[in-house]
């Protein structure tokens, strides 16, 4: 019986790798605001107070890095 489980290990362990290095790349702030919304979880209001920035500026930020994300991917053809 093959075990298609691996195929889909491997994918998937594909697929972080590639986009932990689109992040990696992006502009500082970009990231840094990518991180604080996706992964930490903050809102954009709390990024806006506690970077000192406008909630627009954070969207903008935002709107860059699933861009980045989307190209960067896309070129690997992911």
């Amino acid at each position: 019986m093959i075990d298609k489980t691996d195929g889909a290990n491997a994918r998937t362990a594909a697929l972080v790798a590639a986009m932990e290095k689109v992040v990696a790349d992006m502009n500082p702030v970009t990231r840094d605001i990518f991180v604080l919304h996706r992964l930490d979880g903050l809102s954009y209001n709390r990024i806006s107070r506690e970077r000192g920035i406008s909630v627009a500026e954070v969207e903008r930020h935002i709107a860059a890095a699933v861009a980045a994300l989307d190209l960067g991917l896309s070129r690997l053809g992911l």
